[in-house]
């Protein structure tokens, strides 16, 4: 985990600056958690979201369109495979919103040896939480590092996890308890 989110943020340095924002549109797996802690290591806001429907693109275009527009979001990370999500949306735009797209599992893990290490404040950003917009457009809502910190450790004195332990469960990364 740790030699992949270097790799993914050294690519990041490259292409963005601290404080810029990037959603995050994955299936679910461990993809997504190896490029939101690469936006965590080279201080790049994240933007969990989920990655379009098909079945439903209106809404997920509406929703997605949304989100980045409000977040000014960067541009977009993902998989190699739900990268033609991404072009099929381009087409139903008509424009190039969508066209800066980084597919993250093609990153060698060598690319970790030049990762530049940053230190983010406490109260820096480290993401945008979006709400579902089922009832009005999605509002994002900020999560420094000190939250995440402390929610974390709120979670290891109430449960009884160790380093052994598994865990399944039915929420999205986007989600905020599923994150």
């Amino acid at each position: 985990l740790d030699r992949g989110a270097r790799a993914v943020a050294s690519v990041l340095q490259q292409r963005v600056r601290p404080g810029d924002r990037v959603l995050l549109t994955y299936p679910q797996g461990l993809e997504f958690v190896v490029a939101f802690f690469g936006c965590l290591y080279c201080g790049v806001i994240s933007i969990p979201a989920p990655l379009p429907d098909r079945g439903r693109i209106r809404r997920t275009l509406e929703r997605l369109q949304a989100i980045a527009d409000d977040a000014d979001a960067r541009f977009i990370l993902t998989t190699t495979p739900s990268l033609p999500i991404f072009d099929e949306l381009a087409e139903t735009v008509g424009e190039a919103r969508f066209a800066e797209r980084l597919a993250t599992d093609v990153i060698a893990l060598d690319a970790a040896a030049n990762y530049r290490m940053l230190e983010p404040a406490g109260d820096a950003l480290a993401y945008l939480q979006y709400t579902s917009g089922s009832t009005t457009y999605p509002r994002g809502v900020m999560v420094g590092h000190r939250h995440l910190i402390v929610n974390s450790a709120a979670i290891s004195r109430a449960s009884p996890y160790g380093p052994d332990c598994r865990t399944v469960t039915w929420l999205p990364y986007f989600h905020d308890y599923g994150l």
